[in-house]
């Protein structure tokens, strides 16, 4: 076996890698273009890699695995009428194979954490509302950015912190659940609005007239209360996402 070698002047480079020396010569290990400023000729490897200054480029073949439920997933959000993208630090070829499994048009790689907080403050120009999902390191940016976002328990503790939701199973299923909550929970806020500007117009001339007794208003009061709480129970019985619309709305996905 090989005895380590101690490592010096360790310092990360976000969204690229990690460098540091070794016995005084510096070395790189994380993105293979990033790498490969520094080794000898160029850099074939699409995963990370790792080289010594002046050495030839070693790259690590890495598979993709779907999180279970993420095909359902998207054609639920889809036909919710989102616009779904990949935000991605990996490179062209698994980012398309990705895109392809999933079914999406959209997908960007190589994606650096300032291209993703970037492509997130465009769309926000643009009067999009923009859905974050990310669980890496390079994500934390961009789950900060998003108007909202969401990151799974498995996610780096700095990306659950930097979340505005943090969903405890692996599936992605909390996504459509939490998309249709919110949708529900808008309408029967602007409902709860029209009831009360209606008891409102009803009740104040009402009471100004001296047509309503103290006992009339105190029973007027607490019905319009009951009201409200019951109509936000409706809640429980929101139809499921598949089923609802929310045209203008972008959802962007990092995978990695």
């Amino acid at each position: 076996d090989a005895a380590p070698m101690p490592a010096t002047d360790i310092q990360e480079a976000p969204g690229r890698g990690m460098e540091a020396r070794f016995d005084g010569r510096r070395a790189r290990l994380g993105r293979a273009d990033w790498v490969a400023e520094i080794a000898a000729g160029g850099a074939d490897a699409s995963g990370p890699a790792f080289a010594f200054e002046g050495g030839p480029v070693t790259g690590f073949a890495l598979s993709e695995t779907l999180r279970p439920g993420a095909v359902e997933t998207i054609g639920a959000l889809q036909a919710g009428g989102l616009d779904i993208e990949i935000l991605s630090g990996d490179g062209v070829e698994p980012v398309a194979r990705m895109a392809a499994a999933l079914g999406l048009s959209q997908a960007r790689p190589g994606c650096s954490p300032a291209d993703k907080t970037a492509r997130l403050d465009r769309l926000r120009t643009e009067g999009r509302h923009t859905l974050m999902i990310g669980d890496g390191l390079n994500d934390v940016a961009a789950l900060a950015s998003a108007h909202v976002s969401m990151a799974p328990a498995s996610a780096t503790e700095v990306g659950r912190n930097a979340a505005d939701f943090v969903f405890t199973r692996g599936r992605l299923d909390a996504v459509v659940t939490a998309h249709r909550i919110a949708l529900g929970a808008a309408r029967l806020v602007r409902s709860n609005f029209g009831l009360a500007i209606l008891y409102n117009c009803v009740a104040i001339p009402l009471a100004v007239a001296g047509l309503v007794t103290p006992l009339i208003a105190a029973l007027a009061m607490s019905g319009s209360s009951i009201l409200v709480v019951a109509n936000s129970l409706r809640l429980n019985r929101t139809p499921a996402a598949s089923k609802t619309r929310a045209p203008g709305a972008k959802l962007s996905e990092a995978a990695a």
